[in-house]
């Protein structure tokens, strides 16, 4: 991380803290600022199940980790609140999070959508900035930046700010959408047609670009095109492909929500919506055993045996005594064909569970039994 983008985060930091003292050289302050945890026992059953088991998996956590460690343990509890729109509480945890990782964008990220939220459009907009300097890749920091800086009335830095991005990625309906806003704004009213319509070629379920289009149409002079487009308006803005808030949104329920709904997905032989549930399972609690299990066979059914290994890998770290952990590994084994890896992974296997049916058939097998 440059001096530049530590000194501005560590600023920016500051500021949300209340803070008014200039930052240390040496780095980031290292003070962590208080957090307001809401009261559990005030919210719903569902709420209550999502917030109170994160809460105390953070207290267990917080008393025994420091540095990236605690980083993450705030980030992952700041997730939680934020999916349960529990702002304040959300930032703090975001603004430890990123003193403690300086060098992750997920941090500021989030603090900025948060500030954007709650009307703090400068601060935002300085945080997509730290984002984007910390990972300029990640677009939809810079297409929610750019739209922000429409919102405030910054109309060429926004051009440049989405023209960027559209650059880089032309399926950003987003983008292309803000841009269409420009244009119309400037009187180019056939280039807004063209980047309306191209936005929702992309995203046809975006009904408030109809609204944009019909007016468009209308300063054309093409009144049927224009009444056909406002008869199909809506309130749907586009969606900006987010995986941080993807996230971020699947802790509003417990891993085992996801897990259950990926049992009912495979018994309908639904590979591909599965692995997705069990994904926001395993976003939600990284070493969920069932989830670990699942994932792995999931990836094993799909073929995708690099991947289930790091699953499996996981579970046997994480869970020694779970059979699954050197059973299936030993499968993929023979699958590579590493017929004294398989043998010896099986005998872990039926050292944990002598009587796992399976292991004793594959190591028959592998024997020539």
């Amino acid at each position: 991380m440059t001096l530049r983008r530590a000194s501005l985060l560590t600023a920016l930091l500051l500021t949300a803290c209340g803070e008014t003292t200039p930052p240390s050289p040496a780095g980031p302050p290292v003070e962590l600022v208080s957090v307001p945890h809401p009261d559990v026992a005030d919210f719903k059953a569902d709420v209550q199940a999502a917030i109170g088991p994160a809460r105390a998996a953070f207290e267990q956590q917080s008393a025994v980790k420091d540095g990236a460690a605690l980083g993450e343990a705030f980030g992952k509890l700041g997730l939680v609140y934020q999916a349960h729109e529990q702002q304040e509480a959300a930032a703090a945890c975001f603004i430890n999070a990123a003193s403690l990782l300086p060098d992750d964008h997920r941090w500021p990220y989030h603090l900025a959508v948060l500030r954007e939220e709650t009307g703090e459009f400068t601060d935002a907009l300085a945080l997509y900035e730290a984002t984007l300097q910390l990972d300029p890749t990640y677009s939809p920091a810079a297409t929610r930046q750019g739209l922000l800086q429409i919102q405030l009335g910054d109309a060429d830095t926004a051009r440049a700010t989405l023209q960027s991005v559209v650059d880089t990625d032309r399926q950003n309906a987003a983008a292309l959408a803000g841009l269409g806003d420009l244009a119309r704004d400037r009187g180019d009213h056939e280039r807004a047609r063209a980047l309306y319509t191209e936005s929702l070629t992309l995203d046809p379920a975006a009904s408030q670009i109809r609204y944009r289009l019909g007016l468009v149409y209308r300063a054309l002079g093409q009144i049927d095109e224009a009444r056909a487009a406002l008869a199909g308006r809506g309130e749907r803005i586009p969606r900006i492909r987010d995986p941080l808030l993807t996230i971020m949104q699947a802790h509003k329920h417990p891993a085992s929500h996801y897990i259950d709904q990926a049992n009912a997905a495979i018994g309908q032989n639904d590979l591909r919506r599965s692995a997705q549930l069990l994904s926001y399972a395993l976003a939600v609690e990284p070493e969920h055993e069932e989830g670990l299990v699942a994932m792995g066979e999931v990836l094993l059914a799909a073929r995708q045996d690099d991947a289930a290994r790091g699953q499996f890998e996981t579970l046997s770290q994480a869970y020694p005594e779970n059979v699954y952990g050197p059973y299936y590994l030993g499968l993929i084994a023979m699958r590579s064909g590493d017929r004294d890896k398989a043998i010896r992974l099986m005998d872990e296997a039926l050292a944990i569970d002598p009587e796992f049916d399976r292991a004793n058939k594959a190591l028959s097998r592998l024997r020539g039994n």
